[in-house]
């Protein structure tokens, strides 16, 4: 859930809401803020919307993973990138609830509910594992040697 605030534009900015006791921004983002606060027409009424700040995952790691994990991988073991991709999000970034609320027909019965992770949705230092452990992986059960980011165009 993201939470969304309705504020109303004054001549001086947000009325009733005193950043300085709540809030750091640096200057940079501060004055990033009241150049778009300038944008809107006084007393107009917007949304303000606070979630959790992520760093997404970087461009190079998304080329190392696709141009050379997945690549490898697949070449390995006869998968297309998508079925490699796919099946390396089951085995390294799922998880399995077990729950008796799945189940629909035996209340008694209980189902598997495995929930895969989206690679595209983790932060940097998060994706940064899912490699490392992909890596690992394929070191030790398949003898595959998949290289360090530099040392690969």
């Amino acid at each position: 859930m993201i939470p969304k605030f309705t504020a109303k534009i004054t001549s001086i900015g947000f009325s009733h809401l005193d950043w300085h006791d709540h809030f750091f921004m640096p200057n940079y983002e501060h004055v990033r803020l009241l150049r778009w606060i300038h944008t809107f027409k006084n007393e107009q009424s917007v949304d303000i919307i606070i979630k959790k700040h992520r760093n997404k995952r970087t461009d190079p790691q998304n080329n190392y993973y696709f141009g050379v994990v997945v690549y490898m991988l697949s070449q390995e073991l006869g998968y297309t990138k998508d079925e490699m991709h796919s099946a390396l999000k089951i085995k390294f970034a799922s998880k399995t609830n077990t729950s008796t609320h799945f189940s629909g027909v035996d209340v008694g019965t209980k189902d598997e509910l495995t929930i895969v992770e989206s690679t595209a949705k983790m932060n940097t230092e998060r994706f940064g594992e899912y490699i490392e452990e992909i890596k690992r992986w394929a070191a030790e059960y398949l003898s595959l040697y998949l290289p360090d980011p530099n040392e690969v165009e």
